[in-house]
């Protein structure tokens, strides 16, 4: 899309998987201070701006792409602490270990049932031929795609908020 080679996109990713890595160490520290539930919401919002960055700013310089794909990867690497600390929290000593294998499995599995759906999703003919927000017609799809996701998120994290604020109610009865 911006003529640049294979080696050159391939370096688009060093600042967001970088970022990503050196966060995702720190997530730990930051869990503890805020807590699981609002790293989760951070995370999320994190992962929303990116997509929406993505949807809507892409064509405009290789620079939004670098911005939103370190906004979903730091995303996606602090909410993997407080998911991973959320999961074994509840388990036995004796099931830690199949209880990080199952969670490990469903991340790996989630990862490519994401592809696969963005690879559906980018071939349907639905999104090659409605252009629900028409920024740039070459993007069309990848602007649908990108913002069909955003929205996935945002209701995932709504229904996250309120199942929590639920659950907290309960406990206080």
């Amino acid at each position: 899309m911006y003529g640049y080679s294979l080696e050159q996109s391939s370096l688009i990713y060093i600042v967001p998987y970088t970022t990503a890595g050196i966060l995702a160490v720190i997530s730990g520290i930051i869990v503890n201070k805020l807590g699981i539930k609002r790293t989760l919401l951070i995370s999320a919002a994190t992962i929303i701006v990116g997509l929406m960055i993505a949807g809507f700013c892409s064509a405009e310089s290789v620079s939004y792409v670098i911005a939103a794909l370190t906004l979903i990867t730091v995303g996606y690497a602090f909410a993997y602490g407080p998911l991973f600390t959320g999961a074994i929290s509840t388990l036995n000593q004796n099931e830690m270990g199949t209880g990080i294998g199952l969670f490990n499995f469903t991340c790996y599995l989630s990862n490519a049932l994401g592809i696969s759906l963005s690879g559906i999703l980018l071939n349907s003919n639905i999104s090659k031929t409605i252009h629900i927000f028409n920024v740039n017609e070459k993007l069309g799809v990848y602007t649908n795609a990108f913002l069909f996701f955003a929205i996935t998120a945002l209701i995932g994290t709504i229904v996250y908020y309120v199942s929590t604020r639920k659950q907290v109610k309960l406990e206080a009865e």
